[in-house]
């Protein structure tokens, strides 16, 4: 009896011992073969992000010659109504597209942890005005009161202007989208724990309570009838709260259906000093070195310096550049990432025209498609004044590169609107 007991217990813990060990083996099959699927999804998800910024950049570059034009073209005086009335809605449409190229280039970007937030001080209520600015006529052509107050605005901030003006920019499409009579308004104030707030309020449809944070994921909107009637990807506020996160804040909505709805903004604010580099005046603005093989750009460019007495030349390549530069009287370079990307060696020829330039203290600055930090570095490194994210509207640039330039007639180089 005893042993045949024994007998069973051992029995049994063999078993035990088998079955415990074909399920370790099964456990490491399932993690390796989990492993592979991780790295096989890791790199899809990498080979899409990289076709996304491929396929943007490669529509952009088309895309900024088109609002580059449209821009200097309504900038003319003796444009008559109806021409410009038309080259208005082709910018529009111009603006829209770039927006939605941009829009999924940053989701791309939130997925692979390559989103980057810039510090730097900036005025807050040029920022917001300027993105006002894009809707008011679509509002008044839509029958709405659109109204802006900065009272509580502060002056000068750090941060990122260019993703604090792109949550502008998506609050107030997707208030307007969806406002069909009433008002539209947007306020900012600072909050009682010192705390950037800024509210864009509609009376638009409204959002249902138990859709309220459905709208924040990404291609989603409340309902698909909305997606129907009112178009869109449903990127818009998913990007926004992102952006806003990134930057320590919140995006956070409350609505009444039928009613509208307000979104607040909320930032941490880290004020700056307002003092602004004092302008030196010059007799004429220095020489401008573009390096840039695309025609339409290159004729953008000319007719954008042309009214204010700016001497442009041209190269259409980094050889052509360096020999430019060593002639003389060229003290400012700017250089598309299309032509620099010719050849082998980007950073050897970004290297070799930051050299030259500085021989005769020359600044230069690059158009790069918006770059991670380490990219940017790695650019900076070639002794690059300056790395400018494109897209980028012709007033921004030029207002960049002319920041301390005063012109004989007193005016600075702030040429086409910053709508762009």
């Amino acid at each position: 009896g005893t042993g045949a007991a024994v007998a069973v217990v051992i029995a049994l813990l063999a078993i035990g011992l088998v079955t415990i060990r074909r399920s370790r083996d099964q456990v490491r099959a399932a993690n390796d073969d989990l492993a592979t699927t991780n790295s096989a999804l890791g790199k899809a998800l990498a080979a899409k992000t990289e076709f996304l910024a491929t396929t943007s950049h490669e529509i952009r570059t088309p895309l900024n010659g088109i609002l580059g034009m449209t821009q200097v073209m309504l900038a003319d005086p003796k444009l008559s109504s109806a021409t410009r009335d038309r080259l208005g809605v082709v910018h529009g449409a111009g603006i829209t597209m770039r927006a939605l190229v941009n829009d999924i280039l940053d989701v791309a970007k939130m997925e692979t942890g390559n989103l980057t937030i810039e510090s730097a001080p900036f005025d807050i209520c040029a920022t917001v005005t300027d993105a006002a600015r894009m809707w008011e006529e679509q509002a008044r052509a839509k029958g709405l009161f659109f109204t802006v107050h900065l009272g509580g605005c502060p002056a000068m901030i750090l941060g990122d202007a260019a993703r604090v003006r792109q949550i502008v920019f998506n609050l107030l499409s997707n208030a307007l989208k969806f406002t069909k009579a009433g008002h539209v308004r947007l306020s900012i104030d600072v909050g009682d724990d010192d705390r950037l707030l800024l509210a864009v309020t509609d009376s638009g449809i409204g959002i249902p309570a138990d859709k309220i944070e459905e709208i924040f994921e990404s291609f989603r909107q409340a309902d698909a009838g909305t997606t129907r009637q009112f178009g869109g990807t449903g990127l818009g506020l998913s990007i926004c709260r992102n952006l806003a996160r990134a930057m320590g804040g919140d995006v956070s909505v409350s609505s009444t259906l039928g009613q509208g709805a307000t979104f607040t903004l909320v930032l941490p604010l880290v004020r700056a000093d307002a003092a602004l580099p004092e302008m030196t005046a010059v007799k004429t603005v220095p020489s401008t070195l573009i390096v840039d093989r695309n025609p339409i750009t290159r004729s953008m460019f000319r007719t954008l310096l042309a009214p204010h007495g700016s001497p442009v030349a041209f190269a259409s390549s980094i050889e052509d550049a360096v020999a430019r530069l060593v002639d003389g009287n060229i003290t400012r370079v700017l250089i598309d990432d299309a032509t620099a990307r010719v050849g082998d060696d980007v950073l050897g020829g970004l290297t070799r025209i930051a050299q030259t330039a500085s021989v005769s203290g020359a600044e230069t600055t690059l158009l790069w498609p918006v770059a991670a930090d380490v990219e940017r570095e790695e650019l900076l490194r070639t002794g690059i004044t300056r790395v400018v994210a494109k897209p980028v509207s012709g007033g921004a640039l030029i207002a960049m590169m002319f920041a301390n330039a005063v012109f004989e007639d007193g005016s600075n180089l702030d040429l086409v609107s910053h709508a762009a």
